[in-house]
Order: structure tokens, then sequence, then C-alpha cells
């Protein structure tokens, strides 16, 4: 059973480096686990080190478990914010937040050695904050086609579900047949949920659809 962490720290954040390509030809071993649960749920996995960030998005929504049903940003500082723009923003970037687009950025812009950190936030709704540190920087053997998911442990949240109060209640009511929105709450996950299960074959066969 998921048990709410009280003893949490923000992670420090990064200035963007002044060589874009700084982890360029490098094979780059992320760690990925959400704020404020215990025990956690976390992914391993590796990326090239000139990968877009668009991309690192659709690595982590596979990696994760997520739907890419909701927007994003990654941060890289409280002043520096990486999401995709609102296609009427012609300017580049948000006044207002920062935001800075993408698809011009790589992961570069976010860590550049080993043990640097930086977050990425998932649906501003149930605002998943996902805590993502630079495990090990090692030189790539050959370009890397597609990203690696090395290790993972428990289900990714169903989507939807109210953020992680709502993801410790929803465990609550599934694991006590007796509460009184047991079966609705098991009709709303589709019948089945298991918060222990990660199956790591099925991500690396869809991390092989996503071009890095």
């Amino acid at each position: 059973m998921l048990k709410l962490n009280t003893q949490f720290t923000t992670p420090r954040t990064m200035k963007a480096p002044a060589k874009k390509a700084a982890l360029a030809g490098q094979a780059v071993e992320l760690k990925i686990s959400l704020r404020y649960l215990k025990p956690l749920i976390w992914r391993s996995f590796v990326v090239p080190g000139d990968i877009k960030l668009h991309r690192l998005h659709d690595v982590i929504q596979v990696a994760m478990g997520w739907t890419n049903s909701h927007l994003h940003s990654f941060g890289a500082s409280t002043q520096e914010e990486y999401g995709m723009l609102d296609p009427d923003d012609f300017g580049g970037g948000s006044s207002e937040t920062n935001l800075r687009d993408e698809r011009k950025h790589t992961l570069s812009d976010l860590v550049t050695k080993k043990g640097d950190k930086f977050t990425y936030i998932y649906d501003f709704g149930d605002d998943w904050v996902h805590e993502i540190k630079v495990v090990s920087v090692k030189p790539a053997d050959e370009k890397m086609k597609a990203a690696i998911c090395l290790a993972g442990e428990r289900a990714c949240p169903p989507e939807d579900c109210g953020g992680f109060p709502g993801y410790l209640q929803l465990l609550e009511t599934l694991s006590d047949p007796k509460h009184p929105e047991h079966d609705s709450m098991l009709e709303w996950v589709g019948g089945d949920f298991n918060p222990e299960q990660f199956d790591l074959a099925a991500v690396n066969r869809a991390l092989l659809g996503i071009r890095v």
C-alpha cells in the first residue's frame, strides 16, 4: 500500500548550460520517480544525450505508463520551463511563464553531468511532479535508435484520479471490498488494477516506436 511521503525535499534545479550539445554522443541513464509517494513509482531508462525534449516527453509517457492526455513541462530553473507552446504564440515563448519550445531544446539544456536533476510535470490539474536524476553518462558505442528501459517498479497511477491524494484514496477504496465506492471505482479503473504491476518487456516494445 502506497503511503504519503512527508519527508521530501525540492530537487536542485539547473541553469541551462552554455553548450547546448554538452551530452552529444553520450548515452545518458535517467531515473525518474513520482514525488510524494512511497514506496516509489520509478523507472530507469537510457536515452541519447542529444535527445530533443519533445521526444524525451514521449519516452517518459511510455516508460511511466501515462496516455499523453494532458499538458506537461520540463523544469530547468524557476525562470526556465520547456514545453509545448500554444500554436497561436508566434514569439517562441510565453512572456507570462517563460515557457520555451521543447522542440528546439535538448536534454543538455536541463542537465550536463552525472548527479544533475530536473523535473517533469504532467497534467497541470492532477499535478504529477516527476523527479529525474542523471544516473550515468557514458560514450555511446553507436547512435541510439530507441530509448531503453532498464528497470522499474509499480504501476503508473490511472489518469485523472486526482493527483497523489486522489490516488491514495483510490488505493484505499479498491483494497476494501466493503467500501461503499469500491464497485464503482473498480469499474472506473477498468475492472482490475494492480498497483504493483510493471511490465518491462512491454515498455521496451513500445519504446521501439519512438524516434529518438
